[in-house]
């Protein structure tokens, strides 16, 4: 009876050890995913701006850029800004969805600003979903490209691959407690002599 009770402790524990530890990999492994999926889906969107900003026209009449942004929604599914430096907005590809004329408030567009390449993720106000905006300076005049695209693919992706996880992280506790019941087993015969043993050691 000792022995089953010395078995049944280690089963425990290494049960609880195990367990423990497929749940820290399962979360470390979603938040690797999701950076993941983030980073790659930022360069793509960076590297459109880039390929749209070659094609910006030169003007300044709000028209022109509104139809050049409506085209390129049309054309790449984004949506399209064009800031000045002073936040006032030239050209965009839903202007009946703008709230403000002034973007300084937006941090990617702050970024842009300052000469650099900024980025964010937030939900938007007019369209209710996570959306990933990217801002960069395009010309001298100080004209920002802001291109802004929905993550419903990489949450779509994200859900998918964690519902695999999911699955494999429910059944893995029955694994582990099979497991750890083999391996206390195993710990307490390596550790209890045997009866010839015992009777040798008699002699």
């Amino acid at each position: 009876m000792k022995r089953l009770g010395r078995i049944w402790k280690l089963y425990v524990f290494y049960t609880i050890v195990l367990v423990a530890g497929v749940t820290l990999v399962g979360f470390i492994v979603q938040r690797q995913i999701t950076r993941t999926l983030e980073e790659h889906l930022t360069e793509d969107v960076t590297t459109l701006a880039r390929v749209i900003a070659k094609s910006l026209p030169n003007a300044e009449d709000t028209s022109i850029l509104d139809a050049f942004c409506k085209d390129v929604e049309k054309t790449a599914s984004v949506r399209l800004t064009i800031i000045r430096e002073d936040g006032k907005v030239m050209g965009e590809s839903n202007r009946e969805s703008l709230g403000v004329e002034n973007y300084l408030d937006r941090p990617e567009v702050r970024e842009a600003v300052k000469g650099k390449i900024g980025t964010a993720i937030r939900n938007s106000k007019t369209l209710r979903v996570d959306m990933l905006y990217v801002a960069l300076p395009v010309d001298r005049r100080g004209r920002i490209l802001r291109v802004a695209m929905p993550m419903d693919k990489v949450k779509t992706f994200q859900n998918q691959v964690m519902i695999l996880f999911s699955l494999a992280l429910y059944l893995m506790p029955i694994l582990v407690m099979v497991a750890a019941f083999l391996f206390a087993k195993y710990r307490i015969q390596e550790a209890t002599p045997s009866k010839w043993e015992s009777k040798g050691d008699d002699s």
